[in-house]
């Protein structure tokens, strides 16, 4: 598709002159499969493998009148590859008892890259590179309880462990140097955990409750420059609980209203000697 963004100056044919104009065409392909196999009469056993690519094309160019940054013969692309598989197994160990357990494996890799030519500079084509990759793993269990009337329980947690990395370079004329510019690895380590009840209390009415806690936390090293070193740290931890209710007069129609509240704090660490803490924070919506 064509992107146009248009200057508020007009000539004398009242015809808006472009002073942005980008294109581009993207592609996606995907397969996907997956099993299920009943193992007696109180568990299943589930697998599940999907692969998808996308590939996108763009050029442009961007000239309006006084800005720092004018280019033409903007062309480039990005291509990205991302591999996903499951395993499920969920048993009923006792009656009403329904424990789900499950493990999810992600890898993703992505390259840009482009050439322009910077009109405020001198006209010496730019060559921009970056590169990117990331290996997730997700273990995961919920739990669900089903043995009082009209109150459903529920539990569930869940991790997911990530690394990767991500380099740029750039540098003047068609060839990219071969070092990039900076080079970062950066990781995350995130916990998801909640306990709820669903009452039904009539056919007209269910009420919901659950309390929840998340621990996040983002980490990245690396270097900006050959002399520059880069360090960031970002964690966040918050705790709260949700309260919702569905009223149903008719089977086509429903009427939901939820409240959450929520406290925590977060740290931000810039460098190894560089460490800001947040006062608590809260939020209630």
């Amino acid at each position: 598709g064509d992107w146009v963004n248009n200057t508020d100056t007009l000539n004398v044919n009242d015809t808006p002159l472009v002073s942005q104009l980008r294109e581009n065409s993207t592609k996606t392909f995907g397969v996907m499969a997956s099993t299920v196999t009943d193992i007696g009469a109180t568990s299943t056993f589930r697998t599940g493998l999907r692969a998808e690519t996308v590939d996108d094309k763009f050029s442009g160019s961007s000239t309006p009148a006084g800005a720092r940054h004018r280019y033409i013969d903007l062309i480039g692309g990005t291509t990205a590859k991302l591999y996903t598989g499951t395993l499920g197994y969920d048993f009923t160990p006792v009656d009403s008892l329904l424990v789900d357990v499950g493990l999810k494996a992600e890898h993703r890799d992505a390259k840009s890259n482009g050439t322009y030519t910077d009109t405020q500079a001198a006209p010496t084509p730019q060559s921009e590179v970056s590169r990117s990759s990331e290996n997730a793993l997700t273990p995961a269990l919920n739990l669900n309880y089903s043995g009082f009337r009209s109150v459903a329980l529920y539990a569930s947690a869940s991790h997911r462990y990530s690394s990767g990395s991500h380099d740029y370079a750039t540098g003047a004329g068609l060839v990219v140097p071969a070092v990039p510019q900076f080079a970062l690895s950066p990781q995350s380590d995130n916990g998801d955990y909640k306990v709820g009840a669903t009452w039904r209390q009539s056919d007209l009415l269910t009420l919901r409750a659950e309390v929840f806690y998340k621990d996040h936390q983002f980490k990245s090293a690396g270097f900006r420059s050959t002399t520059t070193s880069a360090y960031y740290l970002l964690g966040s931890r918050f705790g709260g609980a949700t309260i919702s209710a569905a009223v149903i007069p008719i089977d086509t129609l429903t009427f939901a209203t939820r409240y959450t509240c929520q406290e925590g704090d977060m740290q931000v660490t810039v460098s190894a000697l560089t460490s800001i803490d947040s006062m608590d924070a809260s939020m209630q919506t």
